[in-house]
Order: C-alpha cells, then structure tokens, then sequence
C-alpha cells in the first residue's frame, strides 16, 4: 500500500510539474517585443521564475532520490571519463537519429516540430533560449529523473530495459502524439536520451546531449 501511494504522489508530482512547466513556455511565448518598453521587465520576470521553478523540481528530484536510490543516481564524483563518452556517444546518436529522419523524409517536419520552428522564427531570442538551454533542462527532470524515480527505480536490467523502451516512447508521444512515422524518431530520440541517463546514472549529461540537440534547431 505504501508504494502505492508512493507511485500515485509521484505521478502527481509529475503532472504538477508538466503544468508549470507549460505555464512557462505560455509566458515566453507572450513576451513582448524587444522594442516594447516593457520587455526588459519581462525578461527579469521569466528568468527569475524559471530559475525558481528548475530549483524546486531539482530539490524535488533530490529528495526522492534520498527516499530511494537503488540504483545510485547522482552520486559523487560528478565527472568520469566514462559518462563523458556516453554524453558524446549520446549526441551522436542523436545527429544520426537526425540524419535518418532527413534521409527519409526529404526535410519533410512533423507538425510539432513545424510549428516550433515557425514560432522560433516570429519570436525574440527569449524563445530561443526556451528551446535550447530550458526546455531540456526540465524536460530531463521531468520525464528521466521523475519517471524513473516513479516507475523504474529498481536495480534490475528488467527495469533500466522498460525505463529505456517506456520512457522513450512517453517522450515521443509528447512531441507527436499522433501514431505516425515522425512518432518512430522522436521514440528514437527518447531512448537515447533515457539511455544515456541509466548508463550514466546523472541527469546533467542527459541535459548536455538534449542542449546539444535542440541548440541546432534554432541555430
């Protein structure tokens, strides 16, 4: 019973922060104009809530972590060699994810991404850094630190196999949520970014490969 209601907390822990965090993406969307005399204002404004809100889901992340941590996440040392070539190994998974979609596709975009990258063009660079540095900063948090901690925190290749497949899938249908075959890449995309975060057991490479990412799309 106890678990139980660990798992419902969780998950209401998970779609609280899914809630705040589209709060956000509405405010950085409705952003003035860097001409308006209120932008500056603005800007100070949604910088100190998104610090605020990364802070709060990251010490949220840090005390499930201290309720139950079988299999060592965020442990000292931070920095290892290894979770360095996982991080590289990460983001060329990634370009070649990118590759495949475009060989495919023809540069063909799904709908999601369409709409991003018309945003990003008629919106300031307060978008942008939405799209490349928080955007994955929480989205990290949220669908590896949180899910996992909610549903596949036991030390089992079991677990860690479903955290991989499930995870990913859950992060593709958040960004196509149709059963298409743009749903296969961001499934991909998904399971390399779950599986960078099991084999490197720490959050900040799986932010370091999804920055790399999502950077080239509004460069």
């Amino acid at each position: 019973m106890k678990k139980f209601l660990e798992i419902i907390a969780n998950t209401g822990i998970i779609l609280l922060a899914f809630g705040l965090y589209s709060l956000l993406q509405m405010l950085y969307l409705l952003s003035d104009d860097v001409k308006s005399g209120a932008y500056w204002g603005e800007v100070i404004l949604i910088v100190l809530l998104t610090v605020a809100l990364i802070a709060v889901m990251w010490a949220v992340y840090r005390a499930q972590l201290k309720r139950a941590n079988p299999q060592g996440f965020d442990q000292k040392p931070h920095f290892k060699w290894r979770r360095i070539f996982v991080t590289l190994l990460g983001i060329v998974m990634m370009l070649v994810i990118q590759m495949i979609f475009v060989s495919s596709f023809g540069g063909q975009q799904p709908e999601n991404q369409a709409e991003l990258n018309q945003l990003a063009t008629n919106q300031n660079t307060l978008f942008k850094v939405l799209i490349a540095f928080v955007a994955p900063v929480i989205e990290e948090i949220i669908f590896r630190g949180y899910l996992v901690n909610t549903f596949f925190k036991a030390n089992t290749v079991l677990s860690k196999i479903a955290a991989i497949i499930v995870g990913g899938l859950v992060f593709g249908l958040l960004h196509e949520p149709r059963l298409s075959a743009y749903l296969l890449i961001y499934w991909g995309m998904g399971i390399v970014l779950m599986s960078v975060y099991i084999f490197t057991k720490d959050l900040r490479y799986g932010m370091a490969v999804h920055i790399f990412n999502n950077a080239l799309s509004v460069i």
